[in-house]
């Protein structure tokens, strides 16, 4: 009973590793595309 609880728990880890693994570059890119817009942005905002 508890081999299989412990069984489960580590696939859902991994699995939730991979998961993060995964979604951690696409945030990242999304983060930078956001940063650089808003550079865009005030960068052609005259001052």
């Amino acid at each position: 009973m508890s081999t299989v609880y412990v069984l489960r728990f580590d696939y859902s880890s991994k699995f939730n590793l991979l998961k993060l693994v995964m979604v951690l570059p696409i945030s990242k890119e999304c983060l930078r595309g956001i940063l650089s817009g808003l550079l865009n942005i005030n960068s052609t905002v005259p001052s």
